[in-house]
């Protein structure tokens, strides 16, 4: 599993969870890059949850949950 910070990994697992699944899942995910963490256009640190149904986005430091509506202005 990748080496992500402990702060990272509630970002993460917080993301996986706003998508509605399962913590059990969290290490297949991140193996398979379905969730992992960006830097936004902000400059912050964001863990993203996307499997092509879902998508969820986790800021790292606050654990805010971003819109969706906001991940165009973050990423795009």
């Amino acid at each position: 599993m990748k080496n992500y910070t402990e702060q990272e990994m509630k970002a993460i697992n917080k993301a996986v969870e706003e998508a509605g699944l399962e913590a059990e899942v969290v290490e297949s995910l991140i193996k398979h890059d379905y969730v992992t963490i960006n830097k936004g256009r902000d400059g912050k640190m964001y863990a993203y949850y996307f499997d092509g149904d879902s998508e969820a986005i986790v800021e790292v430091e606050t654990l805010n949950v971003i819109d969706n509506n906001e991940a165009e202005a973050l990423f795009c």
